[in-house]
């Protein structure tokens, strides 16, 4: 090797080593001041803290971020952890600020997350910078593990997201159901402030813990399928939607004791959130419950809220089939049902509450229910698990027929439970809006329930209040009115409900109370026996004390009252009533 050739090899080698150090210093400065400009960035957009710690790497060139926080008040709200990219000189070369990030975990605190939004500050819909010296932005980001919380509640699911200037298109996918196939697909756009959302057979089972965590719902299952665009404008969210749950189910206190589920719900329809009003209004949506069509509309604010849902011409049959049980095995009816509610709430003028229905040519076509107009065997479990059984008919010595028991009694009950029982058809929707009425004003619950809808529940369903029970009962009540004469339908009910602790049917009642056969009652003595159906357990007090109260004696006279009112007490009867003393059976 020549002289020169040892001299020159040594320079270019330094060059070079100069070169590459130069590089990589200017690349370390670059990446930390992008960094530094990123944190103040979102720092400023989020009105929270953000710490970056990211660090390059020269051989092979690559950019790893060990952490990236998002937190307030030393709370974090999300957390990316063991990011790397190796294309590093994408971020530094030409004019085009390129990021390719693959990172293995994340955590995001749905709590903190919505605080975390609802403190951001309205900004236009101009580009605010990105911290990349006005340069133009495109990003890669995949997340193989990300950890969504709520209090202790945890769900894994997968993200990708691509972006550039401003828009890009994010997709999620749960860990755990990875099998169905199912994701969620956002497109955004910053610049026209709105995402266009598609799901595609998520789920529900994979949420059903988080869900459970933030309502009473117990247990939800269903794939959901749909689109849901937003739109932000002037500070307020604007969406559209038409969303699909197929198989759903559900297990909540108020819906029923069990599960319940329908074939498909769907939701069509527009709404508007006004953020600094905290206020969300739904237009006249569309909905379906299993096929059952109507329309939704409504307004909730801290300082008011309403819902309008309208249904017409529902078909019975259709309608049995959304609460099909047991109890209606061999249903086959003919008919519709339409129903108006609306329902008010404004913190200075109070609640109000209007229902108006009705039941268009209900027709029996099933001979299902024909065994109730002969003898038939009744049980009755109670609360505890024990059970009563006996006969509704002549071979049970405690067996009254309507023609034995007093009118005074048949009409005190009447005109105590049903003062429209002999014109309506099976359920009173005038009844129904009364007792809602009187429940908000007097915040004391009364049920509205019709004699045949009692009827319906002794016969056929569970105690327990739900939702479905009440909409089973009121679909029965309309089926055994149309089946049974109303004469018929009085004698079962006054032969079976309960009128004490194991007292069942007028015979035993009158007898438990006042050791005499029914026909040999009272006008007070049936007003009594009126008065306790609602709660024969819980007023049997009375009865044990063998006095009754001057309030409770009030009562008695109410319903004497309305007799008289009505025709069915002649005004002689009625003031000798009002005369007479309350004596119990002695034991």
């Amino acid at each position: 090797m020549t002289m020169k050739k040892r001299i020159i090899l040594p320079v270019v080698t330094a060059i070079l080593l100069l070169v590459i150090v130069g590089a990589f210093v200017y690349i370390q400065s670059f990446v930390g001041k992008t960094i530094e400009n990123v944190e103040r960035s979102l720092s400023r957009r989020f009105m929270t803290d953000v710490d970056i710690d990211a660090g390059v790497s020269f051989f092979p060139p690559s950019l790893s971020i060990n952490e990236l926080v998002f937190k307030k008040e030393n709370r974090e709200a999300f957390r990316l952890s063991s990011c790397y990219s190796d294309e590093l000189l994408d971020m530094v070369k030409n004019d085009k600020f390129k990021l390719n990030l693959k990172c293995g975990t994340s955590r995001a605190d749905l709590s903190m997350i919505y605080d975390l939004f609802r403190s951001i500050k309205k900004s236009s819909a101009k580009k605010t910078g990105d911290g990349s010296g006005g340069r133009s932005v495109e990003a890669d980001i995949e997340i193989n593990e990300l950890s969504v919380v709520y209090g202790d509640i945890r769900e894994d699911f997968s993200l990708s997201m691509n972006y550039s200037d401003g828009e890009g298109v994010l997709r999620l996918r749960n860990l755990q159901t990875s099998r169905s196939k199912g994701y969620v697909e956002i497109l955004f756009s910053i610049p026209e402030r709105k995402a266009d959302t598609r799901f595609e057979k998520i789920e529900l089972i994979s949420f059903s813990k988080l869900i459970a965590e933030m309502s009473q719902i117990d247990f939800l299952e269903g794939k959901m399928s749909g689109t849901l665009n937003l739109l932000e404008k002037d500070g307020d969210v604007f969406s559209d939607s038409d969303i699909v749950i197929s198989d759903f189910s559900i297990i909540h206190p108020l819906v029923d004791t069990e599960k319940f589920s329908i074939p498909f719900l769907r939701f069509v329809g527009k709404a508007e959130v006004k953020v600094d009003d905290r206020e969300v209004e739904v237009g006249s949506a569309r909905i379906s419950l299993g096929g059952i069509d109507g329309m939704l509309s409504g307004r909730y604010s801290g300082r008011s809220r309403s819902f309008d849902l309208d249904l017409k011409k529902v078909e019975l049959n259709r309608l049995e089939t959304v609460v099909r049980n047991d109890a209606f095995k061999g249903y086959l009816f003919d008919g519709h049902i339409d129903l108006e509610v609306k329902y008010r709430w404004d913190e200075e003028l109070g609640k109000s509450f209007s229902l108006i229905g009705n039941v268009i040519e209900p027709k029996q076509l099933s001979k299902r229910l024909s065994y109730l107009n002969l003898p038939f065997k009744y049980s009755f479990t109670d609360a505890a698990g024990k059970t009563r059984a006996f006969f509704v008919g002549p071979g049970n010595v405690d067996y009254t027929d309507l023609s034995s028991i007093p009118d005074h009694l048949k009409w005190a009950v009447i005109v105590s439970e049903d003062a429209g029982f002999y014109v309506h058809q099976g359920i009173d929707f005038k009844e129904i809006d009364a007792a809602v009425k009187d429940n908000m004003t007097k915040k004391k619950f009364r049920g509205g329930s019709t004699i045949t809808q009692q009827l319906a529940k002794n016969l056929f369903l569970k105690r327990k209040k739900t939702m479905l029970r009440k909409l089973r009962e009121a679909i029965l009540a309309v089926e055994i009115d149309a089946t049974l004469s109303k004469r018929r339908q009085l004698e079962i009910y006054l032969n079976i409900i309960e009128w004490g602790p194991g007292i069942f049917g007028v015979s035993e009642a009158s007898w438990y109370y006042f050791g005499k056969i029914p026909m040999d009652l009272t006008p007070l003595e049936s007003a009594y026996l009126a008065s306790i159906i609602p709660g024969p357990n819980k007023y049997n007090f009375q009865f044990r004390k063998k006095e009754i109260s001057e309030k409770w004696l009030k009562k008695l006279h109410h319903i004497l009252g309305l007799m008289n009112e009505t025709g069915h007490l002649d005004l002689g009867d009625y003031y000798g009533a009002l005369a007479d003393d309350l004596i119990f059976r002695k034991d």
